[in-house]
């Protein structure tokens, strides 16, 4: 009896420190959050623009010399959509995701 009272004391204090990030000694990810959201800026709106256009660039020239198939070319229109679409699909997903879970 005394140690499945020791065990249930133990499990909630266990419960009450993952669920208190103040007790939990929880870090904050903001360096590495904000880390990602530069590489997501530049590869989207800085640089991903003009990549972009210089792919479809190659890929319509390629397509109207007869060097690539459609569906190459499809390929790289789709891939250059979800480049530019991720952060709105991933917007779309969490907040779904998020209202299901609350």
């Amino acid at each position: 009896m005394n140690k499945q009272l020791h065990v249930t004391v133990v499990s909630l204090m266990m419960v009450t420190a993952l669920l208190t990030p103040e007790l939990a000694m929880a870090q904050s990810f903001s360096p590495v959050t904000s880390f990602l959201r530069n590489i997501v800026q530049f590869v989207i709106f800085d640089a991903g623009y003009y990549i972009g256009a210089l792919a479809l660039a190659i890929v319509g020239y390629k397509f109207k010399a007869g060097e690539i198939n459609m569906m190459n070319a499809l390929r790289v229109v789709i891939g250059i959509f979800l480049v530019f679409f991720a952060p709105n699909l991933v917007a779309t997903i969490r907040s779904t995701v998020g209202s299901t879970l609350q």
